[in-house]
């Protein structure tokens, strides 16, 4: 995506993610460095909607919140604006001095595409080096009923922790199947040979 303020692409959008287990349920925080990640335009674009904010700019630099145009510019809002584009700089910059890799990320000379040269850390903390089992358990479930018994700005709208809407739509899924676009299906058919 652009650097805040940039037209060219120039900064990675890779992901920032962040989980721990939980039994009742994990919180998993798996973001884009942008407002919304380019697979979420593109879901979006081929349902015929629109996104709930605006994600991006359009080729004449206004903010829209239809994905189509913002897929086209590749002007990505950063999540959190100046900021967001910060730590995408960061970020990208941390991978690359302990990945031993590119510090930027752009389309790809070699045509391997947004993110074809790019690289990822991952780093695990184990709490039970530091903390006991109980008191693991005490923050999580304080920390989840703390969040559902917060009072919704619009009634009768859930509260929701990072990664729960995830676990639902996974047990939907494995219930009723996965959605998939039409136009996208044939595509794996085709490629399937089917």
């Amino acid at each position: 995506m652009p650097a805040w303020g940039a037209k060219t692409i120039g900064i990675g959008n890779n992901p920032f993610v962040m989980a721990v287990p939980r039994k009742n349920g994990h919180l998993v925080l798996d973001m884009a460095m942008s407002q919304y990640s380019y697979g979420k335009l593109q879901v979006t674009r081929l349902k015929n909607e629109k996104l709930p904010f605006p994600g991006g700019f359009d080729k004449d630099g206004n903010l829209t919140d239809i994905p189509g145009p913002i897929e086209e510019t590749m002007r990505i809002l950063p999540t959190g604006y100046w900021k967001g584009s910060g730590l995408a700089i960061l970020l990208d910059v941390i991978a690359a001095l302990l990945s031993n890799g590119l510090a930027t990320c752009g389309i790809d000379k070699a045509g391997k595409g947004s993110c074809g040269s790019c690289n990822q850390v991952f780093i695990a903390i184990n709490p039970l080096k530091i903390n006991t089992q109980e008191f693991i358990d005490n923050v999580l479930e304080s920390t989840v009923q703390q969040l559902k018994s917060s009072v919704p700005v619009t009634e009768n709208v859930n509260i929701y922790y990072p990664g729960e809407q995830s676990m639902l739509t996974r047990k939907t899924n494995m219930e009723l199947g996965i959605p998939v676009d039409d136009g996208v299906w044939e595509k794996v058919k085709k490629l399937a040979g089917i």
